[in-house]
């Protein structure tokens, strides 16, 4: 399994994880589970997780999947539509880390 972490710098990131998650889920699965949400995409899975007690408070994706292709889909859906709910935030930056 292959996957791929970003840690987001945002204020209120369970107001954003929320919103992020339900507008997905307009498209796909959605689960809600304790401290987030999981987002099935395709064959792949998006993982939301808000941290409102780190300083500073951050907004937890995990993107996994069997392939390269499906990785690169699950990471861009999550982070495209973040960035569109974001745009009056200062400059929100999505950085993907690969394991």
């Amino acid at each position: 399994m292959l996957t791929s972490l970003a840690l987001v710098e945002i204020e209120r990131p369970t107001r954003y994880g929320k919103q992020l998650a339900n507008h997905i889920a307009n498209r796909v699965q959605m689960d809600e589970v304790d401290g987030g949400w999981n987002l099935h995409i395709g064959d792949g899975l998006g993982e939301i997780r808000p941290h409102e007690d780190a300083t500073p408070t951050r907004l937890e994706l995990r993107a996994s999947a069997e392939t390269p292709e499906m990785l690169a889909r699950v990471k861009e859906v999550l982070g495209k539509h973040l960035l569109q709910f974001t745009t009056k935030l200062p400059a929100v930056t999505i950085t993907w880390n690969d394991n």
